[in-house]
């Protein structure tokens, strides 16, 4: 990642440019030209920010999803391998949001978006979104919600409506313990109908062996909901992750065993 913020007065930006599959395979291919070297790489955020006051923020631009427990940045999660919630996005958004802080750890947002994962360039859906949160020392919990009109290709017609729920939370019970929550249910419809989507869960449990050494399980449950009329049994996963987290210096390593 190449990472660029800036910060006068009121107002920040920030530029972020991924390589390799991982980013691009949550944020859509290009390729960077270099001296006759290929690499793949994605724009992951573009934004800027006002904050009129410490209780508002406005953002406008690119920027990752408020959406889910685990990022598309490997060093901000525990288990190196992503979980099939996060896999079937949302990844980011093209639009504007508007941050409020309620104090004694009360927050909430509200934005509008493009097409859900789609650049500068595409404009037709509109998608609204929100959250509701709350966070302390220990807790932290993230209700949020996003609908909308999505332009895709199904069954021959535009105008797909989709709806997801979700929520994220973390507690820390101490030094060395933590515990992960995330649930999320999505759902489209095409005129009125249930067109499928999926439901899942997952639960994160983050144990500290030492000052450089920590040791990550995650359980998930992860289903396809079928379409309306759809009698047939719907794709399921049972996915367990055992991850080990150590520091060498300032390199991190990933030791991880899966079962799906």
């Amino acid at each position: 990642n190449l990472l660029a913020e800036k910060t006068v007065g009121k107002v920040s930006f920030v530029g972020q440019v991924g390589f390799g599959p991982r980013a691009v395979g949550a944020n859509s291919d290009s390729n960077l030209d270099l001296g006759g070297l290929n690499f793949a790489s994605t724009v992951q955020q573009l934004f800027v920010a006002y904050s009129p006051s410490e209780s508002v923020t406005f953002t406008l631009g690119n920027f990752g999803t408020f959406v889910g427990y685990e990022v598309i940045d490997a060093p901000a999660n525990m288990n190196y391998s992503m979980s099939h919630l996060f896999s079937n996005g949302p990844f980011y958004h093209t639009g504007a949001k508007v941050d409020f802080s309620f104090g004694e750890g009360f927050g909430a947002m509200v934005g509008v978006f493009n097409d859900t994962d789609s650049k500068f360039d595409a404009v037709e859906g509109k998608l609204f979104g929100g959250q509701l949160s709350y966070s302390n020392d220990a807790l932290g919990i993230y209700l949020n919600a996003i609908t909308g009109k999505e332009v895709e290709d199904l069954v021959g017609e535009d105008d797909v409506t989709e709806f997801q729920v979700d929520l994220t939370a973390t507690y820390q019970g101490s030094e060395s313990f933590m515990l992960g929550l995330n649930s999320s249910s999505y759902s489209t419809s095409f005129d009125g109908n249930a067109a499928g989507g999926f439901f899942g869960t997952a639960l994160y449990l983050t144990a500290g062996l030492s000052e450089t050494a920590d040791l990550s399980f995650r359980g998930e449950y992860f289903t396809a909901t079928a379409a309306e009329g759809d009698d047939t049994d719907q794709a399921n996963v049972l996915a367990l992750t055992l991850s080990g987290n150590f520091m060498v210096g300032d390199m991190r390593i990933f030791p991880e065993v899966r079962l799906d």
